[in-house]
C-alpha cells in the first residue's frame, strides 16, 4: 500500500467511524462523496498523488470487476454456468469451462471454507440475538440490551 492509499484509507476510516458513532443510519455512497470532495481539495495539485490515485482506482476497478464476475449466480445447469469465473487457489481465478481437477479441488476447498465461516458467523449472531432478544423487545438498542444482559450475567462474556 502506497502513502496516498494509506492516507485515503485513514480518511475513509475516520469518516466511516464518525458516521457509525453518530448512531444514525448512514449511506456509504454519501461517505464516498464526502471523501471525494476532501481528496480533490488535498491532492488536486500533486502529480505523484495523482499517479497513486490512478493506481488505486485501477486496483479498485479490477477488484470490483472480480467481485461481480465471481459472484454466485444461480444457474439452471452446469452448462449454463461455464462462463463464470471462480477462485481456484492462491488468489487465482479461472473460467469454469477451463477448470481442471486441481482447479476443482482448490475451488471446492475454498467453497467449503467459506461455508464453514458463514455458518459459524450465523450461529454466533443467532446466539447473541437469542440472549438479547427480550431486552430488544422491551425497546432497548443493542448497547443498552448488552448492559442489561451483563447485569444479569456478571461473570460471563457474550461472545
Amino acid at each position: 500500500m502506497n502513502s496516498a492509499e494509506r492516507e485515503i484509507n485513514k480518511l475513509a476510516v475516520e469518516l466511516y467511524d464518525k458516521a457509525a458513532v453518530s448512531g444514525s443510519r448512514f449511506n456509504p455512497a454519501e461517505l464516498v462523496d464526502e471523501l471525494y470532495i476532501d481528496l480533490v481539495s488535498r491532492f488536486a495539485q500533486e502529480r505523484s498523488a495523482t499517479d497513486d490515485l490512478i493506481r488505486i482506482a485501477a486496483d479498485k476497478a479490477i477488484r470490483s470487476v472480480d467481485r461481480s464476475r465471481t459472484k454466485p449466480v444461480e444457474q439452471g445447469s452446469l452448462a449454463d454456468d461455464l462462463d463464470r469465473v471462480l477462485p481456484v487457489g492462491e488468489s487465482n481465478r479461472r473460467a469454469r469451462r477451463h477448470m481442471d481437477n486441481v482447479d476443482w479441488t482448490n475451488h471446492i476447498a475454498h467453497v467449503t471454507d467459506n461455508a464453514a465461516r458463514v455458518n459459524a458467523a450465523a450461529a454466533r449472531e443467532q446466539r447473541r440475538y437469542a440472549e438479547l432478544s427480550s431486552f430488544l423487545a422491551a425497546g432497548m438498542d443493542t448497547e443498552a440490551a448488552l448492559a442489561a444482559w451483563q447485569t444479569e450475567h456478571v461473570d460471563e462474556v457474550l461472545a
